[in-house]
């Protein structure tokens, strides 16, 4: 970490200590604040839907608002219960922080056990069963942006791993204390030692060391995910720096909030109708933008931001039918290319086309050209010239239905026109969807999407079975 970064968190944090302790009431409008982001944003994060609003209403006044699952609000409850444990514990000064307390955490975070979706060390996928505060079971990973898996420590290695960190943690030593946090949240994630629950644990251990050492519990901003996704990312790689900078700032800001409590001085950001009015306006300007004509620049930024994660999510959900038959394939078709390659090849292989595409038209305008990597295999791909960019999985021959041997299939279909780009699939269950090129596919219509193409499968799979 850079001293310029640790100098202004230092200075911040002695300018905090010369007007602590704080009056009553603005440490417990402080506490408050910070309860509210935390528990908000990190639950948030990792998927809960409930709006800052509702966390408040749940939080402050046990009342409930919203069309959410009975799971969303029990969660949301049981990570306040283990922010205000690692609070106390922070205070105790004589504690130690021990492996069976991290387990605690995780146990009071998930409180029961249940199933969820997995993916196999062979990326298939599957269901494991979560048992609150018990190390996993099976293996768990994660797909990356580039369609490999990243696999963590084994359930074999996890006891050993763990034990190491602790008394590594337990071990004293010349870190500032966000060096340290920084490693701690690294090497715990890495680990990944429970089936579920781990981001929220690993933020929970890096502000109980804060808060046991004169610093603010931190709130890392879901708003800001990617950025704190990309630093742990770097981290992965060996470059601790970034991540170790990204937790500073997030600190940086908690400590001006305090000493603007403490002065007595306003610490309310927007409130959560407010933040939801900015959205809506954000959302109507991009929606009535200025119309954009097909281009290649125009077409790979569309695949990238918007198709590349709706094809990556077709793949990974039909899936499901994998072992249900003897082959998969997978056929792509790109403008005029058509042909089929491997699972995880055929979105790399729309990724080269796009650069291609605009490394060609760049280098005609003789504009700066920064495209990420290059392939000579569609050399002549044209704007004019891709028309079309589709993927069909096929499945042949259904292995569990005796002499009713069948094949089947799902596929997704873009349309690139002058000023919109069309969705659609052979089945009639699949929306047609049209956008504007400036509108960008959000996540709940890629789930609308993926959704019906793989339903449509599987009614296809149960009607020949006549089920």
């Amino acid at each position: 970490m850079s001293t310029a970064t640790l100098a202004r968190v230092d200075a911040l944090k002695a300018e905090l200590d010369t007007i602590r302790p704080l009056k009553p009431e603005h440490e417990q409008r402080l506490w408050q604040k910070l309860r509210l982001e935390w528990n908000y944003n990190s639950n948030h994060i990792e998927g809960n839907t409930l709006t800052y609003g509702e966390t408040y209403l749940l939080l402050i006044h046990g009342q409930t608002n919203g069309g959410h699952s009975m799971r969303e609000f029990e969660e949301m409850k049981a990570h306040d219960v283990a922010v205000s444990m690692v609070a106390v514990w922070a205070n105790d000064k004589q504690r130690t922080l021990m492996e069976n307390d991290v387990r605690s955490l995780n146990a009071i975070l998930l409180k029961e056990p249940f199933w969820k979706e997995a993916t196999t060390v062979k990326d298939q996928p599957t269901q494991i069963q979560v048992i609150p505060g018990k190390y996993k079971n099976t293996g768990n990973s994660v797909r990356q942006p580039d369609g490999t898996l990243f696999h963590y420590a084994s359930p074999e290695e996890v006891p050993a791993k763990m034990q190491d960190l602790m008394e590594w943690y337990n071990t004293p030593s010349d870190l500032h204390p966000l060096q340290k946090v920084a490693l701690l949240h690294h090497r715990f994630i890495v680990i990944h030692p429970f089936g579920d629950g781990n981001g929220r644990t690993a933020r929970l251990l890096v502000n109980y060391h804060l808060m046991r050492h004169g610093y603010m519990s931190l709130v890392v901003k879901s708003a800001d995910k990617l950025n704190y996704l990309r630093c742990l990312k770097l981290a992965d790689a060996g470059d601790m720096l970034p991540f170790s900078e990204y937790l500073a700032e997030q600190e940086a800001w908690v400590l001006e909030l305090a000493i603007k409590a403490a002065k007595g001085r306003s610490i309310e950001e927007p409130t959560d109708i407010d933040k939801e009015i900015a959205l809506f306006k954000a959302k109507t300007n991009k929606t009535d933008g200025p119309r954009e004509e097909r281009t290649a620049e125009v077409l790979a930024r569309t695949f990238r931001v918007s198709l590349r994660p709706m094809f990556e999510r077709f793949i990974d959900e039909m899936d499901s039918f994998v072992e249900l038959f003897k082959t998969t394939r997978h056929h792509v078709v790109i403008g005029s290319y058509n042909t089929h390659y491997g699972r995880n090849s055929c979105v790399r292989a729309m990724e080269n086309a796009f650069n291609e595409l605009e490394f060609s038209a760049l280098s005609k305008q003789g504009k700066p050209v920064q495209v990420a990597s290059r392939t000579n295999d569609f050399k002549d791909l044209a704007p004019e010239t891709l028309m079309e960019l589709a993927i069909t999985i096929s499945f042949d021959d259904y292995l569990h239905g005796g002499t009713n041997i069948f094949n089947a299939f799902g596929n997704l279909m873009v349309t690139f026109q002058q000023y919109t780009y069309t969705i659609e699939s052979s089945g009639p269950a699949v929306p047609r969807k049209e956008l504007l090129y400036h509108q960008t596919l959000t996540p709940d219509v890629i789930t609308a999407i993926v959704s019906a193409a793989k339903r449509h499968t599987w009614e296809g799979i149960k009607s020949t079975l006549g089920e």
